[in-house]
């Protein structure tokens, strides 16, 4: 998965018959101020949300020169 990009993920649980899909995406570290690791979302709007939010704090980090 690259920065700004959202992968849908047919989420299963073990034993249970019903499935559903989450969104991934590259979300910010604010806290370290850099590309943090990828989380799941329920919707994927929110996960457009973050990948858009990690992709621009990325792009302003290295100074627009991506």
């Amino acid at each position: 998965m690259n920065i700004g990009e959202v992968t849908a993920i047919e989420h299963k649980e073990y034993l249970i018959t019903l499935s559903d899909t989450l969104y991934a995406a590259i979300v910010w570290d604010s806290e370290n101020d850099q590309v943090g690791i990828w989380e799941f979302f329920e919707t994927e709007e929110e996960a457009e949300k973050a990948a858009a939010h990690c992709k621009a704090m990325l792009e302003a980090a290295r100074g627009g020169n991506e």
